[in-house]
């Protein structure tokens, strides 16, 4: 047998035959051997999380809603497409295509799918090719690209001999909660060191450092250059300028950098990294083709509601109606330019009269700790919610 034969009876297999599994409903394995009700799954699952994600304000998840709404961007349509067509094995076809589509899209969306097909009691691993390996790739110029990696020993002290870390300045800086824990975000601008080149001055770089499960938080914008990466017993730090501070559970690194392959850590993922193939087949959305009047409605329908649902990732403190450049208001906190103001959880349950706010201007120093935020306008001396 040839390769693209064994190829075509793999494919064969996992779709139950030329023409589909005979009787796809007659037994559990059928059931989970069904590349479209495994899709289908999927849709029902992502619906259930959005809903769960969005239940209670106190346990909001932006980032959810936004990941799992985003699943359908370029896959409602190949969902459509696979359940309309007129015969079992070319549905099953169809569906395997864009379950295909949708697992290339990275490794956390694999994960995720896998998760989601699994509580709906479908085994998916078995549809799926074998995962691509996750590392550098490489871009059109045939560079090698930087890819994102835990933090770890390695990973920190490859990021502190790539980039100046003493002379970063912080750009960026979100913390969320993400149900019952918090998440965070940090972006620092740094200029490369130790560059092989043209001799021309490196490009600066944007260094991304996504957070998990949040505990401490002490940050100053008057006092936001300078950064180091330590990894602990109990997870992660960033030290930022002389006195601030995160820590969280975990964290993943990544330099959006243009000529990272002229840094070390770039030479060094040149060196193992095999070439660019030109000629190997690029990934293509599955065939849409043409819907009926009803479907292509519905398809509609569902698309255009999960575009809107993946809005939240715009989502920025309300304004006051009233005042276009006054203070804005941290959910129903309405008063200006305090000295000094907590927050704690319980200012967020039910309904009631404002009670606090903060001026953009007046607030510059965050201290998060144990539940309860802390704003100062760093006029008055340090405080420790401890």
């Amino acid at each position: 047998m040839t390769d693209h034969d064994a190829s075509s009876a793999r494919r064969r297999a996992r779709v139950g035959g030329p023409d589909g599994p005979r009787d796809p409903r007659g037994s559990a394995a059928g059931r989970q051997g069904s590349a479209l009700a495994v899709l289908g799954a999927l849709l029902d699952r992502s619906l259930a999380q959005i809903a769960d994600a969005a239940a209670d304000a106190r346990r909001y998840d932006r980032e959810t809603i936004r990941a799992v709404s985003d699943v359908w961007d370029d896959n409602t349509y190949p969902l459509f497409h696979a359940a309309t067509a007129g015969r079992r094995g070319e549905r099953e076809r169809r569906a395997l295509a864009a379950l295909e589509w949708m697992a290339d899209f990275g490794t956390k969306r694999r994960a995720w799918m896998l998760e989601q097909a699994s509580t709906a009691g479908h085994a998916l691993e078995d549809l799926l090719p074998v995962a691509k390996a996750n590392g550098p790739g490489r871009d059109h110029r045939g560079h090698v690209m930087a890819p994102v990696t835990a933090m770890t020993p390695e990973s920190a002290a490859g990021l502190a001999a790539d980039y100046d870390l003493p002379t970063v300045e912080v750009r960026y800086l979100l913390v969320e909660r993400a149900g019952s824990t918090l998440t965070g975000h940090l972006r620092l601008a740094a200029a490369p060191t130790c560059r092989v080149g043209d001799g021309t001055s490196p490009a600066p770089a944007v260094l991304h450092i996504w957070l998990r499960d949040v505990a401490e938080v002490r940050f100053d914008s008057y006092d936001a250059r300078g950064a180091a990466l330590r990894t602990e017993a109990d997870g992660v730090s960033i030290a930022i300028g002389a006195h601030g501070t995160l820590r969280a559970a975990a964290a993943d690194l990544y330099p959006d950098d243009r000529e990272w392959h002229l840094s070390a850590s770039g030479r060094r993922a040149d060196a193992t990294t095999p070439p660019r193939d030109v000629d190997a087949p690029h990934s293509a959305p599955p065939q849409r083709g043409r819907l009926g009047t009803n479907a292509a409605i519905a398809a509609d329908i569902l698309f255009n509601a999960m575009i809107e649902i993946r809005g939240v990732r715009h989502a920025v403190p309300p304004r006051p109606g009233t005042a276009e450049h006054g203070p804005w208001c941290l959910r129903v906190l309405t008063r200006p330019a305090p000295t000094r103001f907590q927050l704690r959880t319980e200012a967020f349950q039910g309904a009631g009269r404002p009670r606090d706010t903060v001026d953009e201007v007046g607030a510059r120093h965050f201290v998060l700790h144990d539940g309860a935020l802390d704003i100062t306008n760093g006029k008055e001396p340090d405080h420790d919610p401890r």
